[in-house]
């Protein structure tokens, strides 16, 4: 009968669809955790990276104004966004990601190269930047891959392995060495790539 065959195909088109939002979300879910995790390593630890930095200066000075330097980061955020405004243009937000890794990566890796006080809070601030201009592209991938009906449930489903990796992580980035720490958060980024 007619109405079996079109219940049938569309169940099989319905059922092809649900599993290529699931494929695609789990790739997609997948870098969004991971830095994610590596976004609670820096949360974690920019404070004391500047503080022992700061200690390590010239003047010796261990006060480290914690709201100007989260003021900073705030306006670095805020000039990523514009700045994937500015990219977006001329290139897909899956390309922007892809810098957006690679250059995290690399700030979270400085810490590793340097004791310098200050080009560490530069590192600090171009990871922010590189946040800023992350949000607004994982959001379109979001978008274009998971319809809005599922994308909720979908993304809390997911939200499990980032919980799993922040309970497993975070414990470990305060007892480990900075270097250790910052390397594991460098990692987590370059696995995205």
């Amino acid at each position: 009968p007619p109405q079996t065959t079109h219940t049938c195909t569309h169940t099989h088109l319905h059922t092809r669809t649900q599993s290529s939002h699931i494929t695609t979300s789990a790739f997609l879910s997948a870098p969004h955790r991971l830095y994610e995790a590596a976004l609670y390593v820096f949360v974690f630890l920019w404070t004391p990276a500047l503080e022992r930095r700061a200690a390590l200066s010239v003047t010796g000075s261990t006060t480290v104004g914690h709201g100007l330097v989260f003021s900073i980061f705030m306006l670095s955020k805020m000039a990523g966004s514009q700045a994937f405004h500015a990219l977006s243009m001329r290139l897909s937000p899956a390309a922007i990601l892809q810098v957006v890794f690679a250059g995290s990566a690399g700030c979270l890796a400085s810490p590793l190269l340097t004791d310098s006080y200050e080009r560490t809070l530069l590192a600090f601030c171009g990871f922010e930047a590189l946040l800023g201009m992350y949000w607004p592209a994982i959001a379109l991938l979001r978008c274009g891959a998971l319809d809005d009906s599922q994308r909720a449930s979908t993304m809390a489903v997911f939200r499990v392995l980032l919980n799993v990796l922040v309970i497993t992580i975070l414990p470990l980035a305060g007892g480990l060495p900075e270097g250790v720490a910052f390397s594991l958060g460098a990692g987590l980024l370059l696995v995205c790539l």
